[in-house]
């Protein structure tokens, strides 16, 4: 059972608001996402409201060791607790959490697309830019009119923090929904939070699920669109450099996990082109070519498979 400090007093209401805002300002500089940091002042200030010493690390161990609850949410609070430690400059034994894994679920592309067909146009919009580059959403939600090359028909994402910085190919599919959208702003959905964003992207994902009789649609969210991504690369191509640097991954130890999920067929068989030119290079990825490697004298090779 969790116990919970009595903070009626104006002194520790205080002393929690001024140590959440250092909190904040010390994960803002670490670059993470906006939604990232909410996430990790809320478990901070759940730690602190514990029957707990909370300047003093070692107690702090033993008492979320101890608690009865999720090894995710365990796992959670620990982590938001060792930015703390950090930002304190103190040391600490963070305790280690045998976070038990849920498999990945990949949803249909039917359901998919029958989901974004059935969505208002700026949720379609979103979406479809979720399947077709496996963007955090987070990150998507923060891409802005001027990440779309309309002429070369990419995508420039420029990740806060985790992640590589890339470019990748969007269909001629996606830029019609795109240029439906209102231009009240440099960004392409980001008109309220995250959060908000969220809540009405569900709305409609039950509405949708019950008109089509497909419960299935309810299961699918922003994140199961990634792994969609993912798995459908690799599945196509089998190169693990490649999915990394489509998700954005700065190794390829969390990319590897899609390969656990995917079946091959028995037979690997690609055509290759090769190009020197950017302008060569444009049609092959309108084809659906992927860049594979540079050779030793300058060839950019593209492949697809048969």
């Amino acid at each position: 059972m969790i116990v919970v400090k009595d903070q009626s007093t104006t002194g520790d209401n205080n002393e929690k608001t001024i140590l959440l805002v250092q909190y904040q300002e010390y994960l803002q500089r670490k670059w993470l996402e906006p939604a990232t940091i909410q996430s990790k002042i809320k478990r901070l200030s759940t730690i602190y409201g514990y029957d707990v010493d909370f300047y003093n690390p070692d107690e702090v161990a033993v008492y979320l060791v101890k608690m009865n609850c999720s090894s995710g949410y365990k796992a959670n609070l620990i982590f938001a607790y060792d930015d703390y430690v950090e930002m304190m400059g103190w040391e600490w034994n963070r305790p280690k959490v045998n976070e038990v894994k849920k498999p990945i679920r990949v949803p249909l592309e039917t359901d998919i697309d029958q989901l974004i067909a059935g969505c208002h146009h700026v949720k379609g919009a979103f979406l479809q830019l979720l399947k077709e580059t496996g963007m955090r959403p987070s990150v998507a939600f923060d891409r802005k009119w001027d990440d779309i090359d309309f002429r070369t028909k990419q995508i420039h994402i420029t990740p806060k923090k985790r992640g590589n910085p890339r470019s990748l190919p969007i269909s001629e599919k996606l830029l019609a929904m795109l240029n439906q959208l209102e231009k009240n702003n440099e960004y392409l959905f980001k008109t309220t939070t995250l959060k908000t964003f969220s809540d009405g992207f569900r709305k409609q994902r039950k509405r949708v699920a019950v008109k089509l009789g497909n419960p299935e649609i309810k299961k699918i969210n922003f994140k199961s669109l990634r792994h969609y991504y993912a798995t459908k690369l690799y599945r196509e191509y089998k190169d693990l450099k490649l999915c990394q640097y489509a998700l954005g991954h700065k190794s390829t130890k969390h990319t590897e996990v899609y390969t656990h999920i995917v079946g091959f067929p028995e037979h690997d068989s690609f055509i290759v082109k090769a190009v020197t030119t950017a302008e060569e290079a444009i049609p092959l990825i309108e084809q659906g070519y992927h860049f594979d490697s540079t050779t030793p004298d300058g060839y950019n090779l593209y492949k697809k498979r048969k």
